[in-house]
């Protein structure tokens, strides 16, 4: 088996490209990178019903509901906050 000297392997390392490098972080802080990515791809697709089925999922993981119907552009109604969990 032979190997390669510590500066050749790094430079083999940094010359690679990474699609995406895996993230070690604290819960609190994975929740947010999340929410991060989630909302760029709901703000993505906002303007059609792709984005808005999206959203509507999105709200139901936290009790609520979404809808854009009878709104104007660019706007949505939440309801059923009373059922929301504390």
């Amino acid at each position: 088996m032979s190997y390669k000297p510590l500066a050749q392997t790094a430079r083999d390392v940094a010359e690679q490209k990474l699609e995406e490098a895996p993230l070690v972080t604290d819960f609190d802080k994975s929740i947010d990178y999340m929410i991060k990515l989630m909302k760029q791809d709901i703000m993505k697709d906002r303007n059609n019903e792709k984005g808005m089925m999206k959203l509507s999922q999105l709200a139901k993981m936290v009790g609520l509901e979404v809808t854009d119907k009878g709104q104007q552009k660019g706007r949505i109604y939440m309801y059923d906050l009373a059922k929301r969990k504390k």
